[in-house]
């Protein structure tokens, strides 16, 4: 299984201010930040390898099996 987090926006309200909002928590500082506080696993490897996810005892397994997961 592969999940992290999902965003949606509204298409009529306030469509900038959502996806600068979207893009900044995708890109790989909003990730760190978003991520790094516990249980989401970040969407990007570099930040899981950044963050030390694929060396931790609870998170290593799901780190690596992000190469033969399905969403």
């Amino acid at each position: 299984m592969v999940y992290t987090f999902a965003y949606i926006m509204n298409k009529q309200k306030y469509k900038e201010a959502a996806w600068e909002l979207i893009s900044y928590l995708t890109a790989k500082e909003g990730m760190e930040k978003s991520t790094g506080r516990g249980f989401p696993l970040p969407a990007r490897k570099s930040v899981a390898e950044k963050l030390g996810y694929d060396h931790d005892y609870l998170r290593s397994a799901l780190v690596a099996a992000v190469d033969y997961a399905t969403p």
